[in-house]
């Protein structure tokens, strides 16, 4: 209950109480002026004085046993026993017993059904007082006055019974908000912890209420305020997302599982949307509900899952093309060889037999890249110090660009020291320095390679970004397609080889192109529970065949 709430019945009584005073001072010394009635002198005026320093009582400070409910009982006394002396010192002034009424309903408003009824009560009792005692001693009681106490009475009980009920009602109303408001505060914290953002529009297109999620998955500012129009409040890059929920409001059919992209800035946002009517009791459309969520990480999932398939068959496929490929090819370039040992040739002959030599030997480098490719071990993940495994994996490409002579400057940095992957530590050597190495060579041997570690949702992501040329955006969904290559000695099977270690360690790789300029490809690796598995020592056996064999 509200302080206003609680203040409203006192207010009430104050006026009640203020009204009888005057109008029963006034009534009673209108009677006597006109010559309607006399009065005793003396006990009027006593009874006059008690009621208005019974009103004084209104404004005495509440404090130490002064309570509320004492001061309005002494208050209910003084108005009573006032009342009384008036009516008794002018018993011929008609209609003065009414103004018992004033005390009885205002007890009723302070102290309840019960201060009403002793109230009404003690009033029945003031009222027959008198007339019993008219000469000082008992005397005859007349109808009129009988039935005044009576009346006064019932009159209390039913004052009493009134407020009850009104109180009754009171404080189920309270209640009755009470539970709306927590009911709104349940509904409201329901709809901002949403695992899926949500805006409400009415029959007009304006924003009725955004949660949270919504908010972020559109890049929206967190100050928007409702009331706006839908296409106003998200934008050119919820533009299509507009478009689909006010063409639904225009034609009056919900959508079901559409698909739509935002853009939040440079970065486009797949989503998946409903959005369903709401109506009124008459049936008619007061707005929509638009529930929409970021199919980014879905088609990810969905793309890691159709790599790894297409990966898997080229495997197969490459095992068994390669050994049937290979004994040939032996035969023939060892057949070669023996007649380019036994033939003296000269001028184009001699270009046509290095020319046959020099192929065969690229055909047998992809061919054994096809077999590394296929025969991929399973992972082995064990535990893995991250600290010292990058330290090593540093090293190893900065020997490389070493020896061939180059600039660029290798760095790492970890935002987290101590982190424990769960890996095949020479496998995930091979995935590095193969991404390392391709983008040396994507740089020419000058520019800058960059390591970067953080820790992200559970899993360890490790970031390598180069200052090279940079990616195509036409031909970046093919990346990891075995056989796509740029360079024009590549065999196309690095990059697939990279995705197979990933995917292999329940993790996933993302090319992309970095903000400044430059390839980026992000890793995301498991980390270690080091509760389960015990820590390995490191290997980097792999890293050195690796560097060896570029």
């Amino acid at each position: 209950m509200t302080v206003a709430e609680d203040r409203r019945p006192a207010d009430s009584g104050l006026v009640l109480r203020t009204l009888t005073a005057i109008l029963l001072t006034g009534g009673s010394l209108l009677a006597v002026t006109d010559g309607l009635a006399s009065i005793t002198p003396l006990i009027y005026v006593a009874g006059v004085v008690a009621l208005w320093c019974a009103l004084a009582l209104e404004f005495l400070p509440q404090r130490g046993r002064v309570t509320a409910s004492r001061l309005h009982w002494l208050q209910l006394i003084g108005d009573l026993a006032a009342v009384t002396i008036v009516v008794a010192a002018a018993p011929a002034v008609p209609g003065l017993p009414v103004f018992f009424l004033g005390p009885v309903a205002t007890a009723a408003l302070r102290l309840g059904r019960e201060g009403a009824t002793a109230a009404a009560t003690l009033a029945a009792l003031g009222l027959l007082l008198p007339a019993l005692l008219q000469g000082g001693a008992p005397g005859p009681m007349s109808a009129s006055t009988g039935l005044g106490a009576v009346l006064l009475l019932a009159s209390g009980l039913a004052a009493g019974e009134l407020v009850r009920m009104a109180a009754r009602r009171r404080r189920a109303e309270v209640r009755a908000v009470r539970r709306a408001r927590r009911s709104g505060q349940e509904v409201q914290m329901i709809l901002d912890n949403l695992g899926s953002g949500l805006v409400t529009v009415d029959a007009n297109g304006k924003v009725t209420r955004i949660n949270p999620l919504a908010r972020r998955i559109l890049g929206l500012d967190d100050n928007i305020q409702r009331g706006l129009d839908l296409e106003l409040v998200l934008g050119d890059g919820g533009a299509d997302l507009a478009k689909l929920v006010l063409d639904a409001l225009m034609s009056g059919e919900p959508q079901r599982r559409a698909k739509v992209l935002a853009h939040r800035g440079q970065t486009k946002v797949p989503l998946g949307v409903n959005v369903v009517f709401l109506t009124g009791d008459d049936g008619s459309l007061e707005g929509a509900v638009v529930v929409f969520t970021d199919l980014t990480e879905v088609r990810r999932l969905q793309e890691h899952l159709r790599r790894s398939d297409r990966l898997a068959g080229v495997g197969e496929l490459a095992a068994s093309i390669a050994h049937e490929l290979r004994n040939p090819l032996a035969s023939i370039r060892g057949s070669v060889e023996l007649l380019a040992g036994e033939l003296e040739l000269a001028g184009h002959q001699a270009q046509l037999m290095q020319l046959i030599l020099r192929e065969s030997g690229r055909l047998n480098t992809i061919i054994t890249d096809f077999l590394a490719f296929a025969r991929l071990r399973p992972a082995q993940p064990q535990n893995l110090q991250l600290d010292g495994f990058l330290d090593q994996v540093v090293l190893q490409l900065r020997q490389h660009v070493t020896a061939h002579g180059g600039t660029v400057d290798v760095t790492a940095d970890v935002q987290q020291t101590g982190l424990t992957l769960h890996a095949d530590s020479e496998q995930l050597v091979q995935a590095i320095l193969n991404l390392g190495i391709n983008a040396c060579e994507a740089m020419h041997y000058q520019g800058s390679l960059h390591v970067q570690v953080a820790v992200e949702g559970g899993f360890c992501e490790v970031c390598l970004g180069d200052s090279g040329p940079g990616l195509d955006p036409e031909r970046i969904e093919d990346i990891f397609t075995p056989f796509v290559t740029t360079k024009q000695q590549g065999t196309g099977l690095g990059l697939p080889m990279v995705a197979r270690i990933v995917h292999g360690h329940g993790g996933t790789v993302e090319p992309r192109n970095g903000p400044s300029g430059g390839a980026e490809f992000l890793l995301r690796l498991p980390l270690a529970d080091p509760e389960i598995i015990p820590p390995v020592a490191q290997s980097t056996a792999v890293a050195a065949k690796e560097v060896a064999a570029h």
